[in-house]
């Protein structure tokens, strides 16, 4: 959330711009999965085992042919 915060101010110095940036952070539904090696990703609710993989590992997603 810090994060987000300091790059919303950086992307726009008007107010109601910045609270409307920082609530879609606050409110968003998302999911946090973790890869094997516990690094977080990121994903909007409702994301698949697919979304995950794309978002994770990309270099080897393109030769997958099934998920469980």
């Amino acid at each position: 959330m810090n994060d987000t915060i300091v790059n919303n101010n950086l992307l726009t110095t008007n107010t109601i711009a910045f609270q409307n940036l920082v609530s879609y952070e606050l409110f968003e539904n998302t999911i946090t999965a973790y890869t094997s090696d516990l690094q977080p990703i990121y994903l909007p609710d409702g994301a698949t085992i697919i979304d995950f993989t794309f978002s994770a590992f990309p270099n080897i997603t393109h030769n997958m042919k099934k998920a469980k």
